[in-house]
């Protein structure tokens, strides 16, 4: 399944149960080109999803 995004939010299907990790990377054209051709912004997101009662 895609990620749906709408308005700045994403949402998306998570399928394990455990760590989940989620990064996002947004690139932005340099302020100064003549040193740096873009700028990278990273951010991640984990966290733990409990398992389910078997």
């Amino acid at each position: 399944m895609t990620p749906l995004v709408h308005d700045g939010l994403v949402t998306l299907p998570l399928r394990n149960q455990g760590l989940n990790v989620i990064a996002a990377i947004y690139d932005e054209k340099s302020t100064n080109l003549n040193v740096f051709d873009k700028t990278e912004h990273l951010a991640t997101l984990s966290f733990v999803l409990p398992h389910a009662a078997e």
